[in-house]
């Protein structure tokens, strides 16, 4: 990729900067990933959404190319932060206790396959939420897909809801938070926004009642910030029973062996109905359940059920297809491992042993679907 120090990002200002925006989203949602093609504009290959008329539209340009783009809704705003946005990030707890200057959503932020990946996520963030924290955002909410999780939370962003989003246009996605005035937390987990933000912090400030707000059991655990977690124990506990049976991706393997398969992962709750894999989505990841019972779907018709031991969405993840089927949770007390592709590739060049287990026991539990259930 090209030196993105000559990337230029700027808020929407015309008519015509607006329908370049709407443009990118078409060829990225619609035709790549075949998306919200009962809302676009076909003719004029356009995917235009109610919620920008109030939202603030930011180009990402390179060269003259535009490369990314992203939305922010403001609750400086009026009518910007609607009952869709409200019910989506679960946020009226922060509404009845912040000033609603102080709160923004971003979303939609997208950039050319060709920029995935690289630095220019960190660069877009560190200069949006360093221009945010300057106009008084204090909480910063967005939503990401699972195997993103690892390098939103290593920024700083943290889960904050007990519910994820369901849509049916994506599928599963994690609701996330940016306190863009808590140094302390960001020097805790050592991230690299850290010195981006430490001179505009001041400005925003941080709420009061923050702590208050974030109060309750978490359904995302991450090893780099919840490894002293009496949480991360059960889980590891948990685990090692899994491990224990004589077929399960965990199968003969030690504690430190188990360990070190956890800190590249990340563990997911789930409740009864959730769409944890979408039919049709790039596969980037896939999961180890670790209780509860997940159902592979083709329409209404359930195929295969997977329970503790068992992986799921590996087909597609290897072979870089398009998931093949819908896997929902079929309990309210479902827990997944993700795995992500780079996870595992930090573990066989980080714990080649380990890795080496694990990828033995996913081979056998592939051949177990290859000769016995479908999934």
């Amino acid at each position: 990729m090209k030196n993105i120090d000559d990337v230029v990002m700027s808020e929407v200002t015309t008519d015509a900067e607006r329908e370049e925006v709407y443009r990118f989203r078409y060829d990225i949602y619609v035709e790549e990933l075949n998306r919200y093609g009962d809302i676009a504009d076909h003719e004029n290959r356009l995917l235009v959404e109610p919620d920008d008329e109030l939202a603030h539209l930011y180009l990402i340009r390179h060269e003259g190319r535009v490369i990314g783009t992203a939305r922010l809704s403001w609750g400086a705003d009026p009518g910007a932060l609607n009952d869709r946005i409200v019910e989506q990030y679960d946020l009226k707890p922060f509404l009845d206790a912040v000033p609603h200057r102080h709160l923004a959503v971003g979303e939609r932020l997208m950039f050319a396959p060709e920029y995935r990946g690289g630095p220019l996520l960190f660069k877009f963030i560190s200069e949006f939420l360093v221009s945010f924290s300057k106009q008084g955002i204090q909480l910063f909410f967005g939503d990401c897909e699972p195997h993103l999780l690892n390098s939103y939370q290593s920024l700083g962003y943290r889960p904050y809801t007990q519910r994820h989003v369901n849509k049916a246009e994506t599928g599963y996605l994690i609701p996330i938070l940016f306190v863009t005035g808590d140094l302390d937390y960001l020097r805790s987990i050592g991230s690299p926004l850290l010195n981006a933000l430490k001179d505009s912090a001041e400005e925003a400030g941080v709420p009061e009642n923050l702590d208050q707000l974030l109060v309750g059991t978490k359904s995302i655990l991450n090893h780099a910030i919840d490894s002293k977690a009496k949480e991360w124990a059960l889980l590891q506990a948990r685990i090692r029973e899994v491990g224990g049976e004589e077929l399960s991706l965990f199968s003969g393997m030690d504690d430190n062996e188990i360990d070190a398969c956890l800190e590249k992962s990340v563990r997911i709750d789930c409740q009864k109905g959730d769409k944890l894999i979408k039919k049709g989505n790039p596969a980037k990841n896939l999961y180890a359940v670790i209780r509860g019972n997940l159902e592979v779907k083709s329409g209404d018709e359930v195929i295969a059920v997977r329970s503790p031991g068992d992986i799921i969405g590996e087909i597609a993840f290897f072979l870089t297809l398009p998931r093949t089927m819908d896997v929902y949770a079929a309990t309210d007390d479902v827990q997944v491992v993700s795995f992500s592709q780079s996870a595992l590739r930090k573990l066989i060049k980080t714990q080649p042993e380990a890795a080496t287990k694990l990828l033995f026991n996913m081979s056998k539990l592939l051949c177990m679907k290859v000769v016995g259930t479908p999934g």
